[in-house]
């Protein structure tokens, strides 16, 4: 799905180029990116705050559901390898909200 979110952006992109029909920004990108101290940088953290406890509640349930089920159940539990699509996908979010952090207070001193 998000192949095909880039693909049709990129399609769009290069077919108002083509057509002349690219839009005009009347505003400076420094007037845009200015950084300023307000909520944005407080919803960052908590979002950073959330995911981290959310990743230790996931992490502590895995203890748990590990501890509590043997193996002789019919159904299936995932192999519980760490390299699956969903950690990756956990693990990719949680560094980049930590990254955009990371910027943000550097971007204070």
């Amino acid at each position: 799905m998000y192949a095909s979110i880039v693909a049709t952006a990129l399609i769009l992109h290069y077919a108002f180029v083509a057509l002349g029909a690219m839009p005009e920004s009347s505003r400076n990108i420094a007037e845009v990116s200015a950084f300023a101290i307000n909520y944005t940088l407080f919803l960052n953290i908590a979002a950073f705050v959330m995911t981290g406890g959310l990743l230790w509640l996931r992490r502590e349930g895995r203890k748990s559901t590990r501890q509590d089920h043997d193996d002789e159940h019919d159904h299936h539990h995932g192999d519980g390898s760490a390299l699956s699509a969903k950690n990756i996908i956990v693990a990719s979010a949680g560094m980049l909200l930590a990254g955009g952090l990371a910027l943000q207070v550097a971007s204070l001193l």
